[in-house]
């Protein structure tokens, strides 16, 4: 299949990614129902890479909604931290 350049950056990520992806643009137009199921599965590849990369454990019975609630809170969990960290002192020259 020949890669789109609107998503050939995908390729050294995950050749899957970018397989999903266009395939997708390749047939928006003429079916538009096969465009949607290639997004659904390029968005469920792509949670399920996020979720190995921070060590989320998942198996073929956890569902999509059940792995982005995960996702979710460890995103929520680490903005608490990065608000909660003390911050380094700034100098400002005021005269």
């Amino acid at each position: 299949m020949a890669a789109s350049s609107n998503f050939a950056f995908l390729q050294e990520h995950d050749p899957v990614f970018l397989q999903l992806a266009s395939t997708a643009e390749q047939v928006f137009a003429s079916d538009p129902n096969t465009t949607l199921i290639k997004l659904r599965q390029l968005g469920e590849a792509l949670a399920q890479d996020l979720a190995s990369r921070a060590g989320i454990e998942f198996d073929a019975t956890t569902t999509q909604s059940d792995l982005l609630y995960k996702l979710t809170e460890l995103v929520c969990c680490l903005s608490r931290w990065n608000t909660s960290r003390p911050r380094a002192a700034t100098s400002s020259s005021t005269s």
